[in-house]
């Protein structure tokens, strides 16, 4: 918009081209300009945001820099954050986890949801990616009961102890 206000154009002219009012062409326009309240309407970088909004590649834009953020965010959670529940209550601790795979590391299977199960109160980050029912599993076998993949959890469970 700097560009069109330094060809010699009106701030109607700008706001009519671009399909905007008037007031919001002052307000990106005039840095020096004040509101009612005395206080400075614009700056270079109000500006700049202006600019780009009015891209008409502005969505892509935004969705090449910040992606999808609600995604990032779940595996964000998934990868960093362990829900622990004591005498019924939750509580929510920030564990460094290793990467997630595609298949139950106990059953070896694909699967959509995977948990992290972890065996050390003290050192949550010690653990596997299970699926359900080999998470189910996993707590029978801490629990002192058993099923089958004793031996697959039992040999992860050795493997992953012996990294710290």
């Amino acid at each position: 918009m700097s560009c069109l206000r330094s060809q010699g154009r009106t701030q109607r002219q700008i706001a009519d081209e671009l399909g905007i009012s008037r007031t919001t062409v002052v307000w990106y326009l005039c840095p020096g300009a004040r509101n009612r309240y005395g206080a400075k309407k614009a700056t270079r970088a109000r500006e700049r945001k202006a600019e780009l909004k009015l891209r008409p590649d502005y969505k892509e834009l935004r969705q090449q820099k910040w992606g999808d953020r609600k995604e990032r965010w779940r595996k964000w959670q998934r990868e960093n954050k362990l829900t622990v529940y004591v005498n019924g209550k939750q509580f929510i601790i920030l564990v460094r986890k290793r990467p997630r795979p595609e298949t139950c590391e106990i059953c070896n299977l694909p699967k959509d949801y995977l948990a992290w199960h972890h065996w050390n109160p003290e050192y949550p980050a010690l653990g596997v990616w299970a699926c359900r029912k080999c998470h189910g599993l996993a707590e029978a076998v801490d629990n002192g009961s058993g099923l089958e993949h004793i031996e697959r959890y039992l040999m992860l469970k050795e493997k992953y102890s012996r990294i710290i």
